[in-house]
């Protein structure tokens, strides 16, 4: 659809450029047959001389001419309402499609993956991973979690987390169990600050 609008945006842009390139030429040649140095500064201020010449007092400008002049003034004035609506249109067409796109990027199944920044690989490595054979693995898993919350074990040990995790369905508790017991850093950081935002 937005495809369409843009064709249709350009299409009546190009036809009235030409128009108004067709009306300009018709004017000059009129303006010439007055005074060629109008019709030179005519080009070259056009459309300031254009309406300074269709109203000063001359001889021998008829109907035809005047209707030429006129007929230029309005191209003029659709190709600045052209060009303000296109300004308009086209931005917020092109701010959906970035949009959509950018929301069709970000995948939400699993937000911990990107909701948690980590400064360094190690780190990095923490929160996506947990080897609990690794002291060193088991000692950045568990700084990555306490780095994010320092109460993470009043947190586990609180009712209102008990109760918290209680009132999810049966999937869910078994899903926050897992993560609490075997779940990676990243993972548990997400339950903790998802149980906080309540």
């Amino acid at each position: 659809m937005s495809s369409i609008i843009v064709f249709g945006l350009s299409f009546a842009a190009l036809v009235i450029i030409v128009v108004s390139f067709w009306y300009l030429f018709q004017t000059i040649r009129i303006m010439w047959g007055y005074s060629f140095l109008l019709a030179i500064a005519a080009v070259l201020f056009s459309p300031l001389v254009h309406i300074v010449f269709y109203f000063i007092p001359k001889d021998g400008f008829d109907q035809y001419e005047r209707g030429l002049f006129k007929k230029y003034f309005l191209s003029i004035a659709a190709l600045m309402i052209l060009g303000v609506v296109v300004s308009i249109v086209i931005p917020s067409i092109i701010g959906e499609d970035q949009t959509s796109e950018m929301t069709s990027e970000v995948d939400t199944s699993q937000p911990w993956e990107w909701d948690i920044r980590a400064e360094n690989q190690e780190e990095v490595l923490a929160l996506i991973d947990n080897d609990s054979n690794d002291d060193k693995a088991a000692e950045l898993h568990f700084e990555a979690i306490y780095q994010a919350h320092p109460d993470a074990d009043k947190v586990m040990e609180s009712p209102e987390f008990e109760g918290w995790v209680q009132g999810k369905p049966e999937a869910e508790q078994d899903d926050i169990a897992r993560i609490l017991k075997e779940g990676t850093a990243a993972e548990v950081i997400y339950i903790f600050s998802t149980f906080k935002k309540i």
